[in-house]
């Protein structure tokens, strides 16, 4: 099977309260059915980001609204300025404005090879969706991802743990949040 290169995600539409969302009929392509009502938006915003989400059918859009939550979707703890000022930046990077279109590429497969240049947040950002999209804390699970040394497993799940407002546990779990990462 050939390699299919991301390129930008489907087009987007504003909902109203939500931002927006991707739109598009046909298998794998993430679509809103409704606006959320002011009660959900409140609730996705101050107090569980996760609302009404299901394993692997979650859109982008809906991704940066958990990343912009008042709340960690996985401490449920208020965000840190640091945090704030990470994601900005993360904002900034190649993969995480392909989201959408990773987010429908790993909804229909088993097995993905990316490849970017060096910076471009694969390492980083790619896990992140990952367990925004799998929501593996709901059954027990974990995101676990390869490098080439443990120095690089070790600054990576530092890396990543910052990103997402957690803390480093060990070498090689990055997170104490209930969706843990292990870097190998």
């Amino acid at each position: 099977m050939p390699v299919k290169p991301l390129t930008p995600g489907p087009p987007e539409t504003e909902i109203p309260g939500l931002g927006s969302a991707s739109k598009g009929k046909g298998k794998g392509t993430t679509t809103t059915s409704k606006p959320l009502s002011a009660a959900e938006l409140d609730i996705i915003q101050k107090k569980e980001p996760l609302y009404g989400l299901m394993s692997r059918k979650v859109p982008g859009s809906r991704v940066r609204l958990a990343l912009e939550s008042d709340v960690n979707p996985f401490t449920k703890k208020p965000h840190t300025a640091q945090y704030r000022k990470i994601l900005e930046a993360r904002k900034k990077l190649p993969v995480f404005a392909q989201m959408d279109e990773f987010l429908t590429i790993f909804n229909e497969n088993q097995v993905i090879v990316m490849v970017g240049e060096t910076g471009s947040g694969k390492t980083t950002q790619i896990p992140q969706f990952v367990a925004f999209s799998d929501l593996p804390h709901t059954r027990g699970k974990m995101v676990a991802c390869t490098q080439p040394r443990r120095v690089a497993a070790m600054s990576v799940a530092k890396r990543v743990a910052d990103e997402m407002d957690g803390a480093c546990t060990n070498a090689f779990s990055s997170t104490k949040l209930s969706t843990n990462y292990l870097y190998l």
